[in-house]
């Protein structure tokens, strides 16, 4: 089972986007319905022409590009800011439209643009005022005014935004650490069982279908000349039990490590170290020495199951920041190993713990043998299979 990355956690902006609709659908409506209330005569249908103008380039463009900070947000900005500055000469209500103008140039443009276009827009505003006879103070004051509060609320939207959006990068790696552990649980489950598994089979059926021909063997030397049928139905169980060892050999071979999958003893060891280094703050290390020679698939496994326990201690246990391991194939046939860490060491007490008894019954297996030597400088396992 292949863990899917977490799904992707909307933005800010993209999660802000019915209220942006319902923002300015509201801001139109109101500023049309206030404008009934001004003496503006038959100005008041210029006025609604303004407002059904810019609410038809939100709805066809401003919408759309909501929230980009592409070129491609002026299409909808200049026009919409144009319209409105026309609005404004026309009533003071027309500044209704800010409400929705203003957090729009913030969410469509970056900071410093939108900071930018709100003083230039309260500027031409100031300027309109001013050339249609407006007193200046208040024109002014009245322009510095919106332009403050633009970019209170700008720089306090950026800053909710931008909090939101490390919220959502945080969020999302957060997600996709706890698919990856989910994962490396699953596959170290998935490893765990194949080699109970194959352990299993090895002691009970393997071992069984080996002491069953041993007896056969036994009982055939020790029938009388002459005994034609028993010797026979001997045979006949000496070849079943044969073919049954080769099937159970088959099903260990099958369960044996995932590294050892088209790949020579060192490679797989690489694997081992390269996850080692992955998974855990530890450097680990291979040298493969002498001429490699081929050893039993059964010597193969206990190879790597042996580096694999040693390695996951040293990572789990032995707080250390460095890992030797050293594959020596021997001129008389046979390899030795050692793993070489320099972590803390083990108790005296523990020294059996950690799997270590297994390792020693898995070694024992193939005719070979492991040790452990352990120190406060660090800890040495040594296997050696003939």
């Amino acid at each position: 089972m292949t863990v899917g990355a977490p799904p992707s956690e909307p933005s800010f902006w993209e999660r802000a986007l019915p209220w942006w609709h319902a923002a300015v659908g509201l801001d139109l409506a109101a500023t049309a319905l206030l404008a009934t209330f001004d003496d503006l005569g038959g100005r008041y249908w210029l006025l609604l022409g303004g407002v059904g103008v810019i609410g038809l380039l939100y709805a066809l463009v401003g919408r759309q590009v909501l929230a980009d900070v592409s070129g491609r947000a002026w299409t909808y900005l200049l026009p919409a800011w144009a319209v409105f500055l026309g609005l404004a000469h026309l009533t003071n209500t027309a500044q209704v439209l800010l409400f929705f103008l203003f957090p729009q140039s913030w969410a469509m443009l970056p900071k410093i643009v939108a900071a930018a276009t709100s003083v230039c827009a309260m500027g031409s505003m100031a300027v309109l005022r001013l050339t249609a006879g407006d007193n200046a103070g208040i024109a002014v004051l009245d322009a510095g005014i919106n332009l403050t509060l633009s970019l209170m609320l700008g720089y306090w939207v950026y800053g909710l935004a931008e909090e939101s959006e490390r919220r959502r990068v945080l969020v999302r790696e957060l997600q996709q650490t706890r698919a990856e552990l989910a994962e490396m649980a699953h596959q170290a489950g998935m490893l765990a069982e194949r080699q109970r598994l194959a352990q299993e089979i090895h002691d009970t059926l393997a071992q069984g279908f080996t002491s069953l021909l041993t007896l056969a063997r036994a009982a055939e030397a020790g029938l009388a000349p002459g005994d034609d049928a028993a010797r026979e139905r001997l045979r006949l169980m000496q070849r079943t039990a044969r073919q049954n060892l080769v099937e159970a050999r088959a099903l260990i071979a099958a369960l044996a490590p995932p590294d050892l999958a088209g790949a020579d003893l060192g490679e797989a060891l690489h694997r081992v170290c390269d996850r080692l280094s992955a998974e855990h703050a530890v450097r680990a290390s291979l040298d493969v020495c002498g001429s490699p020679s081929p050893l039993t698939r059964n010597a193969d496994v206990v190879v790597v199951r042996t580096v694999q326990e040693a390695l996951t201690n040293v990572g789990r246990h032995a707080s250390a920041r460095t890992v030797a391991v050293r594959l020596e194939y021997r001129p008389q046939g046979g390899v030795l190993v050692t793993i070489t860490d320099d972590g803390r060491g083990l108790a005296a007490d523990a020294v059996e713990g950690f799997g270590i008894g297994g390792m020693r019954a898995r070694a024992a297996d193939v005719g070979g043998q492991l040790d452990v030597v352990s120190s406060p400088a660090g800890t040495v396992v040594r296997l050696e299979l003939p």
